[in-house]
């Protein structure tokens, strides 16, 4: 295994401000608690599993996934993972993890998820690994097996695998003992500038957080930023409200 520098351009904008535009659905006491348990496992976060996946499962018939992004839609998940997989489906955080509209994608792709009504809507979700475990964004965790991570593994081709720490979102809104835990997510190393989100599949992940309820799609739409890492999605829904966003059936394979 490998240990990941974090994302440099992170730590360069460190100053940069955390936008919440609407409350935690937590105290501010507990947010600290969950950054300072976070920060403890920091020395098995931002690592690259081994490529013998015998070595990542080392004896455990499953390890976590965190997803953030197109598996959100439980219409897009059951399009990869098997029914027993979706009985694990819960909400959870991520720490550690700034999530971006900065992966480009080909347009063969992108318009899989409904027509391009500007060119460079190719964005689709990312996760920067920013060293600091104040960054929260949240999203789903699933129990998967090798063979089942090997199905997500083709289904999200173009990103890689890493480590970060993570906690149920019920653990997270209740006052009941906080147990953060290791698990993989997936992110990709390169990112493109100037690059607007595929507006299909935006809107799925939208629409699959707002099943959590409102607190969940509140800090979904929070802690989801353009490539300038400055504008959340709930800005820019804002700004571009003429354009609208609707979810057109998810495609049989998605990115």
């Amino acid at each position: 295994m490998n240990k990941l520098l974090i994302d440099s351009l992170s730590l360069m904008k460190g100053a940069r401000p955390r936008v919440k535009d609407t409350p935690r659905p937590w105290s501010q006491e507990r947010e600290e608690q969950m950054v300072l348990s976070a920060e403890r496992l920091s020395e098995q976060a931002y690592i690259t599993p081994p490529s013998d996946l015998d070595q990542l499962f080392d004896g455990n018939e499953r390890i976590k996934i965190f997803s953030y992004g197109s598996l959100l839609s439980r219409e897009s998940a059951l399009k990869t993972l098997k029914p027993d997989v979706m009985e694990t489906y819960r909400p959870a955080l991520g720490f550690g993890v700034m999530r971006l509209f900065n992966h480009a994608v080909l347009p063969i792709h992108s318009e899989r998820w409904g027509p391009m009504k500007r060119g460079n809507e190719r964005a689709m979700l990312n996760l920067n690994l920013t060293g600091n475990f104040a960054d929260i964004t949240n999203g789903i965790l699933i129990d998967v097996t090798k063979e089942e991570l090997i199905e997500l593994m083709k289904r999200e081709f173009t990103y890689e695998l890493v480590s970060i720490p993570v906690l149920g979102w019920k653990a997270a809104i209740s006052k009941s003992e906080m147990n953060l835990e290791i698990a993989y997510t997936f992110y990709v190393k390169d990112s493109d500038q100037d690059i607007l989100p595929v507006r299909g599949y935006a809107a799925a992940a939208k629409e699959g957080a707002a099943e959590f309820g409102a607190d969940f799609l509140n800090l979904w739409l929070d802690t989801t930023f353009l490539f300038d890492r400055k504008t959340n999605f709930r800005r820019w829904e804002l700004i571009h409200v003429e354009d609208g966003f609707s979810a057109p059936k998810a495609p049989e394979i998605d990115l």
